[in-house]
Formats: structure tokens, sequence, C-alpha cells
């Protein structure tokens, strides 16, 4: 199995008070899928890097959630919590 990464987003750090979790992981699929000239039916699994999510941004299922937003069907999701190095567990 080959996989590539063609698109990535992220939001400006700082803080959003008026934002969820779930909102900001869904803000940073949109850059990344526009990024990549993509759309959401183009998506063929999604995984999540988040610090403790479920802890203090009291949001479950985050990577199912951002499918959801993304619109992007029925495709299989992973999050991984990590603290610093929860990027590098998703990817």
């Amino acid at each position: 199995m080959r996989s590539q990464v063609v698109g990535y987003g992220q939001t400006p750090f700082g803080r959003a008070e008026d934002k969820t979790l779930a909102d900001l992981a869904a803000e940073a699929g949109r850059a990344a899928l526009e990024s990549a000239g993509v759309g959401a039916d183009a998506v063929q699994a999604i995984f999540v890097g988040t610090y403790a999510g479920v802890a203090l941004g009291r949001q479950g299922f985050l990577a199912a959630v951002v499918a959801s937003r993304l619109r992007a069907g029925s495709v299989p999701v992973m999050a991984a919590e990590g603290a610093c190095a929860s990027g590098t567990l998703a990817f």
C-alpha cells in the first residue's frame, strides 16, 4: 500500500476562544483540501493528531467529527494523542 500527503492545512497560532477544537480541526482540514486542489470526495482516510482533545477540549472522536464536517463520506478515520508527538503519531 502506498500513501502520500498532497495537501496541508493549519489554523493560525493564538487564542481562538470563539471556536471549538472541532471547528479548528475542520478549518485545518478545509485548508488542506484547498492546498491539495481536491474536493472532499477525493479523501480516502483522515488522520488527526491532537493533544488532550478529550481532557481539555471535551471533544472525543475528533477524526470522525472532522470527516463529517468536511463531508468526506464514510472514510476510515484515526485520531492520535501523544502530547508534542501527536502529529508524528498521526502521520
